[in-house]
């Protein structure tokens, strides 16, 4: 019978008899089970019901937070009152445009309202959702608010600040809604140029839609209730114990539960109550989530409904649970020894590969065998035959990838060496050539010698840089603290006369003081980075920024130059060999940018390129000896 087969029937097997037996004992003690974890249950998932009605409240704040700072808002909030001109009508219906679609952005905003902060707190623009359909209110419909207690303590707020009304009742003309609205207010203020304020957003969020889909209450297993701070009902699963302090009817949490009414009233860090309340079980806990000036707290509860336990199955239940271990012991000492018997031969394959991933040799396999283990023991044989012998293959090839790299390295280096003289000596007679011409009459002569001189320097710069470029890829040097002031003064000092002549405007973010990297290289590339800058700002007085932002174990460095732009499609071509950016006015070697692509190559980084209509940002990534990786 193959190793397989056996398993399955050994498993099958023990499930069986171990389910039978302890499946027997799993119904007399299931209460007990229950009654000890439905606390932790409960606790659980209030904790999260209330986690997630926080973060939505949040979201909340930053919503009507953020409409307020709209511009349209400020339109048409500073707007005279009974303006009627094109501007305000069109600003007026742009902006019902925008509540509209923010009122049908979540099921649960109710209304979104501008109103004018004067003695009458006249609605100015206001836009309703029920049932899934907007409706933008008419203007004589539009309401004076200047009574409604939010309106009052909006009049306090401060810029940015948030105002969270107590949950009630929405109201109309004084009157109650029907059907009944449960409503919260989130109200920020609209403040001019001058920090004057001149009106309130206020966003009317339905409280029922806000908590029923986060909490889930039509679970069969539990149910939810939630109460202000008085301890009056906004949620419960009859509605008519809801809402006391403005309905007749209403009922409060300490007619129902008297434990927890004095925990609601109890201080807020005793944010947590268990309690036992006869055959049910509550978990209660309190979130200031809506508080603000008005100081209101909110009491969630969720309550068990499918507890019943009875005292006289205790002593059954705890013979249950002996016999329950006895028999999982057995069961795991009886797999155990199967197990072993089972799976020797693949432990033996096991040490094969460990033994192979050591560099070790594969030890004698069961390969005899005719099942499934024999199959995979030969199988496994064969593969490793295999990785030795591609692994040789491998060894030889970087063998020789190595002696051709060396042989290209050696052959850059001696011929940027050898490349040097000629061209320095070129360049040196050009300019012989020009001062003993200069006094001849011929400005066609002067012309070509001109330009033969300056195509002899600019080949003397490239072979240079070259030269530069072939001496950072050399392994010579280790990584040594950096000291940004150190690389970087020196940099500013070479360009001193080309900085000050041309008014350039420093500056310099803090650079980080405890990184790793190579001091030398580094300086080279902020050399080539402000040269690059300087040669391609247009005009005097631009501004030019030694760039250091530190975000988590993240540095971004760089060097940013107004006066300049590069095409978005070049962006990625400037680093490559012999690469300038498509029709500049200034000529250059193409190699500069290159020689900062292999010395941030060699500190394991990457460099890119950001511009926009009048600036050039060049940043580079790098990585400490930790592997930490600063860009």
């Amino acid at each position: 019978m193959r190793i397989a087969i056996q398993l399955r029937w050994l498993s099958v097997t023990l499930i069986l008899v171990t389910a039978a037996l302890i499946g027997s004992t799993v119904y007399i003690g299931y209460v007990q089970i229950a009654q000890m974890q439905q606390f932790d249950s409960l606790r659980q998932i209030l904790v999260s019901d209330i986690r997630s009605l926080e973060q939505e409240v949040d979201n909340i704040k930053h919503n009507v937070r953020l409409v307020s700072q709209l511009p349209i808002v400020r339109t048409v909030a500073l707007a005279e009152r009974e303006s009627d001109t094109d501007d305000f009508k069109f600003a007026k219906t742009e902006l019902q445009r925008v509540f509209t679609e923010i009122a049908s952005s979540k099921p649960f905003y109710s209304q979104v309202r501008l109103i004018r902060l004067d003695e009458d707190g006249r609605e100015m623009v206001r836009v309703e959702q029920s049932n899934g359909q907007t409706t933008v209110v008419p203007d004589d419909r539009l309401q004076p608010k200047a009574g409604r207690d939010y309106f009052i303590a909006s009049k306090q707020l401060q810029n940015h600040e948030v105002y969270v009304s107590k949950i009630n009742l929405n109201r109309e003309n004084g009157q109650i809604q029907v059907p009944f609205q449960p409503t919260v207010r989130f109200v920020a203020g609209v403040y001019d140029d001058h920090g004057q304020q001149s009106g309130i957003i206020v966003l009317n969020i339905r409280f029922d839609m806000l908590f029923r889909p986060l909490l889930k209450p039509d679970s069969e297993n539990f149910q939810y209730i939630a109460t202000n701070q008085e301890g009056y009902y906004l949620y419960h699963n009859d509605p008519e114990r809801t809402f006391g302090f403005e309905l007749p009817h209403g009922r409060t949490l300490d007619a129902d539960h008297p434990p927890l009414a004095e925990f609601l009233s109890g201080p807020l860090s005793s944010s947590m109550r268990e309690v036992a309340d006869g055959k049910r079980q509550i978990v209660f806990g309190t979130s200031d989530m809506f508080s603000s000036r008005s100081q209101d707290v909110i009491g969630i509860g969720v309550i068990a409904t499918n507890v019943n336990l009875h005292e006289s199955q205790n002593d059954i239940v705890r013979w249950a649970v002996g016999v329950t271990l006895a028999l999982i012991v057995l069961a795991m000492f009886t797999g155990y020894l199967a197990s072993s018997v089972l799976t020797r031969p693949l432990y033996a394959i096991t040490q094969a590969a460990n033994r192979i991933r050591e560099g070790g040799s594969v030890v004698e396999l069961p390969k005899d065998r005719t099942d499934e283990i024999g199959v995979l023991a030969t199988a496994f044989e064969e593969m490793a035959v295999t990785i030795k012998n591609k692994e040789s293959k491998l060894v030889r090839a970087n063998r020789r990838l190595k002696i051709t790299n060396s042989d290209l390295e050696h052959f850059a280096h001696l011929a940027a060496h050898d490349l040097r003289e000629p061209a320095r000596m070129q360049s040196n007679l050009m300019g012989l050539i020009a001062h003993h011409l200069k006094e001849i009459d011929d400005e066609e002569l002067r012309f070509l010698i001109s330009n033969a001189s300056r195509c002899s320097d600019q080949m003397l710069a490239m072979v240079q840089d070259f030269r530069m470029l072939t001496q950072v890829s050399e392994e010579r040097i280790e990584r040594q603290p950096l000291d940004f002031d150190r690389i970087i003064n020196p940099v500013l000092q070479e360009f001193e006369t080309s900085i000050r002549a041309r008014q350039v405007v420093l500056e310099k973010d803090v650079h980080p003081g405890d990184l790793l990297g190579y001091e030398s290289y580094l300086e080279l590339l902020y050399r080539n980075l402000v040269s690059n800058a300087l040669a391609h700002a247009d005009g005097n007085g631009f501004t030019l920024h030694f760039t250091a932002n530190h975000s988590g174990e993240t540095w971004v460095l760089g060097v940013k130059n107004s006066g300049s732009s590069i095409p978005q499609n070049q962006l990625k071509e400037v680093f490559k060999m012999y690469r300038t950016t498509g029709g500049s006015a200034h000529s250059g070697t193409g190699v500069g940018l290159s020689l900062c692509k292999r010395i941030v190559d060699k500190h394991s980084g990457v460099i890119y390129a950001e511009s926009g209509e009048d600036f050039t940002h060049i940043k580079f990534t790098l990585s400490d000896t930790n592997g930490t990786e600063i860009t």
